[in-house]
């Protein structure tokens, strides 16, 4: 049975031996067959980005396993390389006849031609960087960067499945401080231009690593991610063990740590003459910059105008909304600011910071996630693909990582769909939040969506991997809702939550035109999130930074949203009685991610046949 590890490694075999002038086209020239040009722009990929490689987990292990012993480049060098392998894959796209190609095929030339043309159409603002978690136009900030993603990466990512994977696991921590190296280049190069971050993400950027550098060499994620991983290997040699964490202690001790002072200090030296002006606007060709990064979020041609428009318009829906379910429950016509307070301060909205509270809060994303994966067959086309695991973020994660978050299932099946509870202080998370949060990021959010891309038969693998923000984010936001139409989220105060999550992501486009466009500072853009969501001044805080270092990422959900709640009621307008829930949620979800506007284009081109 070809299963798609076999096809991809198949492919990659092709590329590396097949002799004669169809290996010539197939790796060099211009492929005959279109999806074996297709495979060829993912796996060229992959074998240019060793941690993107580990991500995607086809290769590790296997005799094709190259890059696990490796760290991807993050100079400048790089990325203008990277550059002009897009702007060749997008040239040879082009050279391929449209007429010619089956309609799945066409698709994925529209899909592709979408994902290559948003990179290159970046050349004009050399500043900006696709290769970090959060893309935008600074390499370092507190939410993004090696020196924030890499702990992550080696302690989930890097799996250690015999001595051997381990090995390379200290080959990768040893190559730490050669990736600061081109990380300073890559911050002196923006530099040189203008590009700095603000004053206070610098600042909370140094305060980040101070506090990464203080902590013991055998409590740092670097050195805990291996002993945990060694902890699973079954039979190893105690004297092995030992000698391979004694070498992680000295990375630790002598290389690594010394790397983060060197980019500490070096952050000190930005520090001194940056500003607090928190909008991209300040950047060299920084308007179209901004319009640029909308483009790429939503993948839509929606300006920063239409967008805060937008966003007044559904803050305003949402606190009516809000007003009214806050009267319902017996607190009078309040402003959801004070309504959300007076919810906060009551005790049984919270979970006990202790071990009991631990067990109440993963028990209960359990149940969340086990009675609505129950019920899909109501609503969705097929059940959840595979398994979801609920699982607690590891202890040595806890402290750099987020709440929570969905960890899409690895090709080979190995690492499952997983909600990721981080049990660090329970007292952190709101009941009444707690549903919204498990339908996004779990079912039918996020886990369901990347579950069901990764199992569609016939779609080029780069099709079940590609993530379109719009689409992503939108579907999750969708997926909220459409838990709360379906009953499953009748409770007053669950429904409150549901509620300010919507509001939070209305608020975001106007706040985050507002920083980028209007030029507002960090400061009424605080008082803004805070006034109209009710959120707290400290998650307030972080949300807003978010938004200043990835500009124009937060606003894909609405948008999103907004655009499959269109779609849906055009399909009932066309369809009439013969409307179906699940067939139109086949239709937003069968095709993979797919940029907006070609998800409207095949759904109304479905809707007319």
């Amino acid at each position: 049975m070809w299963t798609r590890k076999k096809i991809i490694l198949t492919s990659l075999a092709v590329l590396l031996a097949i002799p004669g002038v169809y290996g010539y086209k197939l790796i060099w020239g211009k492929p005959l067959v279109f999806n074996h040009f297709t495979e060829r722009v993912l796996l060229r990929a992959l074998l240019d980005d060793p941690e993107l490689n580990t991500f995607v987990g086809m290769l590790d292990g296997t005799w094709f396993d190259f890059h696990s012993g490796a760290l991807t480049d993050a100079s400048p060098r790089h990325e203008a390389k990277v550059l002009a392998q897009w702007k060749r894959e997008l040239d040879m796209l082009q050279r391929y006849d449209q007429a010619q190609l089956s309609s799945p095929e066409r698709l994925t030339f529209d899909v592709l031609r979408n994902y290559l043309e948003a990179r290159v159409e970046a050349e004009p603002f050399p500043y900006h960087t696709f290769h970090v978690s959060l893309p935008g136009p600074y390499p370092v900030t507190v939410l993004g960067g090696p020196q924030v993603d890499l702990p992550e990466f080696m302690a989930t990512k890097h799996r250690i499945t015999d001595v051997r994977s381990a090995k390379r696991y200290l080959v990768r921590l040893a190559a730490i401080p050669g990736k600061f190296d081109q990380l300073k280049e890559s911050l002196r190069m923006r530099e040189a231009t203008g590009v700095v971050p603000p004053r206070f993400i610098l600042a909370r950027s140094m305060e980040q690593i101070r506090a990464f550098i203080h902590q013991e060499p055998e409590q740092n994620p670097f050195f805990l991610g291996l002993e945990w991983g060694l902890g699973n290997l079954q039979g190893l040699d105690p004297n092995m063990r030992r000698d391979l964490l004694a070498q992680a202690r000295e990375l630790v001790n002598g290389k690594i740590y010394p790397a983060y002072r060197g980019l500490e200090a070096f952050l000190q030296g930005q520090h001194s003459a940056a500003d607090d002006r928190a909008g991209v606007w300040k950047l060299p060709n920084g308007e179209a910059y901004y319009r640029y990064l909308l483009k790429l979020h939503t993948t839509t041609d929606l300006g920063p105008e239409q967008l805060q428009a937008l966003g007044l318009r559904e803050v305003a829906r949402l606190d009516g909304e809000l007003r009214e379910a806050f009267s319902q429950l017996g607190y009078g016509n309040v402003a959801p600011a004070e309504g959300f307070a007076r919810l906060v301060r009551d005790p049984r909205q919270h979970y006990t910071n202790d071990a009991a509270g631990r067990k109440a809060l993963l028990a209960d994303c359990e149940a969340i996630t086990a009675e609505m994966e129950g019920g899909l067959r109501k609503f969705m086309p097929t059940p959840m693909p595979g398994r979801v695991a609920i699982v607690a973020t590891p202890k040595h994660q806890e402290a750099t990582s987020p709440m929570a978050l969905a960890v899409t299932p690895s090709l080979d099946g190995k690492r499952p769909a997983t909600f990721v509870i981080n049990l660090r202080n329970p007292a952190e998370f709101q009941k009444f939040s707690l549903r919204s949060l498990a339908y996004h990021e779990g079912l039918p959010g996020h886990l369901y969506q990347m579950s069901i891309a990764q199992s569609m038969k016939g779609l080029p693998t780069l099709r079940r991997l590609v993530p379109f923000n719009g689409h992503m984010e939108g579907w999750a936001l969708y997926a909220e809702r459409l838990a709360w139409e379906q009953g499953f989220q009748q409770d007053p105060c669950s429904n409150l939550g549901r509620l300010q999550q919507e509001q939070w992501r209305a608020a975001r486009l106007v706040v985050d035109t507002g920083l980028h466009h209007y030029r507002w500072t960090r400061e009424q853009a605080i008082a803004y999130l805070r006034e109209k969501t009710g959120l707290p001044e400290a998650e307030a805080i972080i949300e807003v930074d978010r938004y200043i270092v990835s500009p124009g990422q937060a606003c894909a959900y609405m948008v999103g949203m907004l655009k499959i709640l269109e779609l849906r009621e055009e399909a009932k307008q066309a369809q009439g009685a013969a409307f179906d829930l699940k067939t139109f949620h086949r239709m937003v979800l069968d095709k993979g991610s797919l940029p907006l506007s070609l998800l409207e284009r095949e759904i109304r081109g479905e809707l007319r046949r």
